[in-house]
């Protein structure tokens, strides 16, 4: 494990509990599913499965299995953990578009060819996309409340000044979570 990288992950939000609950069950079983890395001249960049290597970490294990990629293209490799992540442990919203956002600027693609390329549909991208241009603090409070993303699509639309910041100031505080609650 000491000579896995871990860079930034699509996977933003992680649930502790779930972490350890995790270990608990690699201590008892072992590690069902190998880790996936990518070999970068002497090192191994982790591509998919960072629950597994926190869990691992915390209880102390210096070695686990590995599925080693090799001469795949940054492109290739957001791809592959964009499409991992989805399928997992639910993955935030917010995690998810600024995946989208991420994959789009590395590899220039259209929306049409991200959907292509990551199997989600045109509506999906695009409104990811909305959503990962939206003030950092706006996200992160998506996050923290349970906001749900119906909420951030519809403060985004909003037209007159006024009403927006108001409604993205309820957004921050976590006053309006569902969509019915706004007003």
């Amino acid at each position: 494990l000491k000579s896995i990288v871990v860079k930034d992950q699509v996977r933003t939000k992680f649930n502790e509990a779930s972490i350890r609950e995790l270990a608990a069950n690699i201590e008892s079983n072992g590690l069902i599913q190998p880790l996936v890395v990518h070999r970068e001249r002497n090192k191994y960049v982790l591509i998919c499965g960072e629950r597994r290597y926190r869990a691992m970490s915390s209880i102390d294990v210096e070695n686990a299995p590995c599925f080693v990629l090799e001469k795949k293209s940054p492109e290739e490799l957001m791809a592959i953990q964009f499409s991992e992540n989805s399928s997992r442990e639910a993955l935030h919203y917010v995690d998810k578009a600024d995946g989208i956002l991420n994959y789009q600027k590395a590899t220039k693609s259209s929306e049409r060819k991200i959907c292509k390329d990551l199997g989600i549909s045109k509506t999906e991208v695009h409104r990811s996309l909305l959503i990962a241009k939206m003030p950092k603090k706006v996200k992160e409070a998506a996050k923290a409340y349970g906001i749900e993303k119906y909420v951030l699509l519809e403060l985004d639309a909003i037209g007159d000044i006024k009403f927006k910041k108001k409604v993205e100031r309820q957004v921050l505080v976590g006053e309006v979570r569902k969509r019915a609650e706004l007003r």
